[in-house]
């Protein structure tokens, strides 16, 4: 059941970008470098209620997705699609304009590619991470 407590943002970005225009006429029409098809992301979070012995805190779960891609200098393989998860914590002293969070990106420690130049070039994604962040609102 939905409350004002729970929030809910999801995206999905379908791309068919073909290059159009190139000194080398046999990549006219082809795929795009470096841009997945299909993106898609979802993050939610959920506030404890003023009645809850919960109730200054706050639970966020998010999921990333992103297609395959070619890389830009070799259209022999392609990098594969990935999937990764965050989750956050949440914590507003008596929902004051203060907000202190811990974010972990990455849960599984996933090893993804974001882009590539070639085979030998992958630029990879970052390993499973956290952060701590203070926000003041006025």
């Amino acid at each position: 059941m939905f409350t004002p407590n729970w929030q809910i943002n999801a995206s999905y970005s379908y791309i068919d970008a073909i290059i159009t225009n190139d000194a080398n006429e046999s990549l006219i029409g082809a795929r795009k470098q470096n841009t997945p098809r299909q993106s898609e992301n979802l993050w939610t979070r959920y506030n404890f209620g003023a009645s809850s012995p919960l109730k200054d805190l706050g639970v966020g779960f998010g999921v990333q997705y992103q297609g395959n891609k070619l890389p830009w200098f070799d259209r022999t393989f392609t990098i594969p699609a990935f999937t990764i998860f965050d989750a956050a914590l949440y914590y507003n002293p008596g929902r004051s304009n203060m907000q202190i969070a811990v974010n972990a990106g990455n849960l599984f420690n996933k090893n993804y590619w974001l882009g590539a130049q070639n085979y030998l070039r992958l630029f990879p994604g970052a390993p499973r991470n956290g952060s701590v962040t203070l926000t003041c609102r006025f």
